[in-house]
């Protein structure tokens, strides 16, 4: 860290004790140095780390600082770095500006619609008291590996775009969340073997659409593409988007919620006396501890001064929701969990153009999972200690490993 910035009170970026807890250190940040340049280890890389709420919330929408890689000026994100084959992969929703974002988040949010979203919440919360079901008599669970993570693997993957489950689908799903969830030691190679396979997986479904059309978003991704709406790199973004954007933040998310509302039973019993708060438990989530601990990379396409620091042209800016979600300028109590928050404007989707599109799919599918293992566990408790729980490296999402718990099984 920066010499100003060391005083032995927090963790160090990148440690095993910053990806338990980064909290205090983006506390740190917030006060001492909102706009904080280090080196992203593995390959390495710059960053400048943005921490307070107003900086955060208005780099969204600053005309000066871009998605697109093309204005990184050198190492591993610079344009010259691009494997030959990833073309179509890193032009995917988040990594273009307008017009191509525009083309392309036309077609997703025509297809990913309310309607479409709705139509599936009664299957999604079947699906998940099957899930509930298939192990609640054994009076304990890993609520990660047998929860939080299939029930987006079937209702975005299987059902909303139309992938049959798999092995080759299993292992795309394993290596997305290690592309997203990376060792810090990675290196670029490392990366790109990881995009490459999956590169390959996105191209045989999407020829599979081709062949075997349905109701489902790849399908209509492919007859878009038909129809001349997209060019062929568009076609393999828009499903980079939807398979990369989807399936670890949700159950992340998930498994985030279950935890917190744990590790706080005043309000786990709460919303068992109110399920009607579940929506708020699932904001309070994003706001409190969000499975993406910062937004994907932004690039300043000139000098931009933020704070009184002036960030470089070319270089990478990372704007941190778990430092701006606790800012003490905006949010009242910010490091306590509390379900009846009445203020509470996160920004954990993003804002303008780069909103998350899938929103609301993500909204329904966490809201369905907590409320239906909170109305279905009786005795929902812990089964580790919390030093003892493992969370995945990475700067960009925040989850856990396992989540084991224990429960009664008197039903």
């Amino acid at each position: 860290m920066n010499p100003e910035t060391t005083d032995h009170s927090y963790p160090e970026f990148f440690t095993d004790e910053f990806i338990a807890d980064p909290y205090a250190t983006y506390a740190h940040l917030r006060e001492k140095c909102p706009v904080f340049h280090t080196t992203y280890p593995g390959e390495p890389v710059e960053i400048w780390v943005l921490s307070r709420y107003q900086d955060v919330k208005d780099a969204f929408t600053n005309p000066l600082i871009s998605k697109q890689r093309q204005h990184v000026g050198q190492g591993l994100l610079a344009p010259n770095a691009m494997h030959r084959k990833l073309r179509g992969f890193h032009t995917n929703l988040v990594m273009v500006d307008p017009p191509i974002h525009t083309r392309m988040r036309k077609v997703i949010t025509r297809e990913l619609n309310p309607a479409r979203v709705d139509r599936l919440a009664d299957r999604a919360a079947q699906h998940a008291a099957d899930l509930l079901d298939g192990f609640a008599g054994r009076g304990g669970a890993d609520l990660m590996a047998e929860y939080a993570i299939p029930l987006p693997v079937t209702v975005l993957g299987n059902w909303m775009l139309g992938i049959p489950p798999s092995k080759e689908f299993d292992e795309f799903l394993e290596k997305s969340t290690v592309l997203v969830t990376p060792r810090y030691d990675f290196k670029a190679e490392d990366y790109d073997s990881i995009k490459i396979v999956m590169n390959d997986f996105i191209l045989d479904v999407l020829d599979y659409k081709r062949r075997n059309p349905a109701d489902d978003l790849f399908s209509a991704f492919v007859a878009a593409h038909a129809a001349g709406e997209i060019n062929d790199d568009e076609l393999i973004g828009l499903a980079v988007t939807m398979l990369l954007a989807g399936f670890a933040s949700t159950s992340f998310l998930v498994g985030n919620a279950l935890l917190a509302l744990l590790e706080h039973p005043e309000q786990l019993k709460l919303l068992r006396e109110r399920p009607e708060l579940v929506d708020n438990a699932v904001e309070e989530t994003i706001r409190y501890d969000g499975s993406m601990q910062t937004a994907t990379f932004r690039f300043t396409t000139t000098d931009v001064e933020i704070e009184g620091t002036t960030i470089p042209r070319g270089s990478i800016v990372v704007c941190a929701f778990a430092a701006a979600h606790r800012d003490p300028a905006v949010f009242e109590r910010p490091d306590e969990f509390d379900l009846t928050r009445e203020h509470n404007p996160h920004i954990g989707f993003g804002m303008g153009v780069h909103s998350c599109p899938g929103n609301r799919l993500g909204r329904m599918m966490t809201r369905t999972a907590v409320s239906t293992a909170v109305g279905r566990l009786p005795d929902l408790r812990l089964a580790a200690a919390r030093e003892d729980l493992r969370w995945r490296p990475g700067l960009l999402h925040r989850g856990l490993f396992a989540l084991p718990v224990e429960f009664s099984t008197d039903r």
